[in-house]
């Protein structure tokens, strides 16, 4: 899995941040091996605080 900004892969025990229509999301593929296959865009969590602004990578971590 890679991040959609850097274009790097995203480690399996990486936080995570998945962004989708019902907003961001933040986990890892060990904690949700699903994450993988779900719609939406992948990124690292400072490469989505950095695009987002500070803070940006405490998104939600609700399934």
């Amino acid at each position: 899995m890679r991040c959609d900004h850097c274009g790097e892969v995203i480690g399996v025990y990486e936080p995570a941040i998945l962004l989708t229509d019902g907003g961001a999301r933040t986990t890892s593929v060990a904690a949700d091996p699903s994450l993988e296959h779900e719609q939406g865009r992948r990124f690292h969590g400072s490469c989505f605080a950095g695009l987002h602004g500070p803070g940006a990578d405490g998104a939600s971590s609700e399934p």
